[in-house]
């Protein structure tokens, strides 16, 4: 249908129609984006009784890049749409809870919600009372249910859940090891674009397990992840530019990472740029600054750290 015969239908009243009028002013289809308009039509169309405008309308207000409204307003609408019965509502009124979002923060009542939005279908709303039941927030301690549920999840392709009961099957310490689904898993979940989907596929490659050894793969993941504000890529990405694996050798890349890496005080970056320039490896050899960033590594509590600043001392350096 075309935006002037939407705008039309929405005109007339039809509320569905106002809806995706609403969403096309939203992210722009079409039509140049307006949020105040799109934010306007989906009040219209929520004040009909439509439960996604109710929804999206909620969300709008706690989007405090772009609005500064009270987030009372997003309960309001999101509590309402829960009252319908809305999976998806009481599935983001729990998260209203449990972060705070126009309530006082409540696990108890985020568990609630997480609850019945699973026994309505819901797979985020199963991974997050998973996460409940595996921390014993909100709810008496069960990992064993966790696990089924992180499991429910991830067969709805919940990208967080997918990572969860990944990780569980690569590891095979409380279930039973399958490498080949945990690979699945990660895929399906770095598809959608979750970060750790795209980290933990990485490590399949480069470790080999649950698919063919591919360093250029696992090279090329751990870049796409690093680009994606995931630091753990990114260190992995500079170790693997040290020794030339999977990507072609280059130190000072590597270096001019980790020291990136170091600005947000993270105790491995710093850890490791101390190796490299206490070895000389690609670099001049530097001890005093090798020690400076071992220090700090030792003071976030990195052993690796303590120990070589101990042999160092022993050895008279």
């Amino acid at each position: 249908m075309s935006f002037e015969s939407l705008k039309k239908q929405a005109d007339s009243g039809d509320i569905k129609s106002i809806f995706e009028l609403a969403h096309c002013y939203q992210h722009g289809i079409d039509v140049e984006e307006n949020l105040q308009k799109a934010r306007e039509l989906y009040t219209t169309a929520a004040d009909l009784g439509d439960i996604d405008s109710m929804i999206f309308l909620a969300l709008m207000h706690i989007d405090k890049l772009k609005y500064d409204d009270s987030n009372s307003e997003a309960y309001k609408y999101m509590k309402k749409a829960a009252d319908t019965g809305s999976p998806e509502a009481i599935y983001h009124l729990g998260c209203f809870h449990a972060q705070g979002v126009g309530v006082e923060s409540d696990p108890v009542k985020a568990v609630e919600c997480f609850k019945i939005a699973t026994d309505k279908g819901h797979p985020g709303a199963a991974y997050f009372y998973g996460e409940a039941l595996a921390r014993g927030e909100g709810v008496p301690q069960d990992l064993a249910k966790s696990i089924r549920l992180f499991e429910y999840a991830a067969k709805g392709r919940n990208p967080p859940a997918e990572v969860s009961y990944g990780l569980l099957l690569f590891e095979g310490k409380v279930i039973s090891q399958d490498l080949k689904r945990a690979h699945e898993l990660f895929m399906d979940a770095a598809e959608q674009g979750n970060v750790l989907g795209v980290r933990n596929l990485a490590i399949t490659y480069m470790t080999g397990k649950g698919v063919e050894k591919d360093l250029k793969k696992a090279a090329h993941l751990f870049e796409v992840g690093m680009e994606m504000g995931d630091n753990v890529c990114a260190l992995n990405l500079s170790a693997m530019l040290q020794d030339g694996l999977g990507i072609e050798k280059d130190v000072h890349r590597a270096v001019q990472m980790l020291l990136e890496l170091a600005k947000t005080g993270d105790p491995v970056a710093h850890f490791n740029l101390g190796l490299i320039l206490l070895r000389g490896d690609g670099i001049q050899q530097n001890i005093n600054s090798a020690k400076q960033f071992m220090e700090l590594a030792a003071e976030k509590g990195h052993e690796g750290a303590k120990m070589v600043l101990q042999k160092l001392k022993e050895s008279g350096v």
